[in-house]
């Protein structure tokens, strides 16, 4: 499957399963193995190029990748404890802004800003050096 164009082990892997079931379904109305394999290949037409099935689920992966994320976002906002956090943060960066020097309220702004997008660089980095790519951690790699 992997030189047909399904690049990600975890769309192999469904639609493996997917074969799988069709197979079984096909031999409980009393098709043979072989001939319920043949017809089940010939209904995917998983012998040609599989690149369009693999575009359509990322497509569907991002989807869901991106409801999960937004819902994870919206929890984070209207959770007291988060909303108490942020302020504690503010206060904090005010404190410093107010009886630091320039040069440090300087360097701790810009730590503060880095920290982030170091991290998330290179979680996103650390997912693509993967030997076996997953379409699942591409994409909420891409959401960090």
């Amino acid at each position: 499957m992997s030189t047909n164009g399904l690049t990600y082990w975890d769309i192999r892997i469904e639609l493996l399963d997917h074969i799988v079931t069709m197979i079984e379904e096909k031999m409980s109305k009393g098709e043979s193995y072989e001939s319920a394999l043949e017809n089940t290949f010939y209904t995917l037409d998983c012998d040609k190029d599989l690149s369009e099935l693999n575009k359509r689920r990322l497509l569907g992966i991002n989807t869901i990748v991106r409801k999960q994320y937004f819902n994870q976002i919206k929890l984070f906002f209207t959770q007291p404890t988060s909303l108490v956090l942020i302020i504690s943060i503010l206060v904090l960066y005010t404190v410093i802004y107010r009886n630091a020097s320039r040069s440090i309220f300087k360097w701790v702004s810009v730590i503060a800003l880095m920290t982030p997008i170091v991290l998330g660089v290179f979680l996103y980095f650390k997912e693509f050096l993967q030997k076996q790519k997953s379409a699942y951690l591409v994409y909420s790699s891409f959401y960090i």
